[in-house]
């Protein structure tokens, strides 16, 4: 599992142009586990964007967004939810945000979680 927080609200803001139109994409697997992507806090942060005054075009989450083989095609199966985007505010992991890279290019993504700057212990005991 990869454990992940949400970056600053304030940093994500900056990473995004004033104007553009934001497609957010979450993960139903870990960023949902680690409760930082998952279809509440992606509905969250598209309420945040608005407020802030973006447009936001589409939220999605799909099953494993880190899955090669799947998250392709259900991003094509939702594309009408990205393709007015300027740009992807990524609710997932690296490899996640690999896998939309890859799927949507040359729209840009931008990563809106990071890594724990503590270490997070995912054993028991």
């Amino acid at each position: 599992m990869t454990v992940t927080e949400q970056k600053p609200r304030e940093a994500i803001l900056a990473m995004l142009a004033p104007e553009a139109s934001v497609c957010v994409i979450g993960c139903g697997c870990c960023a949902r586990l680690c409760e930082t992507g998952g279809a509440p806090q992606v509905e969250d942060m598209a309420r945040f964007l608005k407020a802030a005054g973006h447009e936001v075009v589409g939220a999605l989450v799909p099953t494993e967004t880190c899955h090669a083989t799947d998250t392709p095609a259900f991003l094509q199966s939702h594309s009408s939810a990205f393709t007015a985007a300027d740009c992807i505010l990524a609710m997932c992991c690296d490899s996640g945000i690999r896998v939309i890279s890859e799927t949507l290019s040359p729209t840009p993504v931008k990563p809106a979680l990071q890594k724990p700057k503590t270490e997070v212990s995912t054993q028991e005991g």
